[in-house]
């Protein structure tokens, strides 16, 4: 745990100076989000930071904050599970300006898929639960459908402001049950 810690921190530091698209020079992205480190060997990967952010928060939440908290954490406790044993992570690294998705964002995501596929290599996760149709497309899948990456099995659900919009939690709650099955 502590090796993985430490070689994710060298990472994030390396992020820290990135230059590589537009989305870095944002005053919003001088701050890079720390990843959420978990005890477990699974990952959460959602599409990027959201702009509106705390500036007091430092990790990334994947957009789970936008769920409503007692709902997680009810279907998490009735797992024998916390947030804190998952590893999430983002596909690009800087939030859009005003949350708006750009449209060169296959460009960015080419740029920046790197950041990802290091991260994954270092994690090592069993599973990845990957949340919404930006960072599904990017493991070839679309929500509610679930695959292979790299021999990683892979899950895609619903981004959870797209559950919180449409009330779709079962669907976004089943998923997540499976990618848990995984382990």
């Amino acid at each position: 745990m502590d090796e993985t810690r430490n070689k994710l921190k060298c990472l994030y530091d390396e992020l820290s100076r990135c230059e590589r698209c537009e989305l870095c020079k944002l005053e919003i992205n001088k701050r890079k989000l720390l990843p959420r480190i978990g005890r477990k060997k699974y990952l959460i990967v959602s599409q990027n930071p959201s702009y509106f952010h705390s500036p007091e928060d430092e990790y990334v939440w994947g957009a789970l904050n936008n769920l409503p908290l007692p709902r997680l954490e009810k279907f998490l406790i009735e797992r024998n599970l916390l947030i804190n044993d998952f590893n999430i992570s983002n596909l690009i690294k800087c939030s859009f300006l005003e949350n708006k998705v750009p449209p060169n964002v296959d460009e960015i995501v080419a740029k920046c898929s790197h950041w990802i596929v290091r991260e994954i290599s270092i994690i090592n996760p069993r599973c990845i639960l990957i949340l919404g149709t930006l960072a599904g497309k990017y493991f070839g899948l679309s929500p509610g459908e679930n695959g292979t990456w790299n021999f990683i099995k892979t899950y895609c659900a619903y981004h959870p402001n797209f559950v919180v919009r449409t009330l779709s939690y079962e669907q976004f709650f089943k998923m997540f049950e499976e990618a848990l099955k995984c382990s």
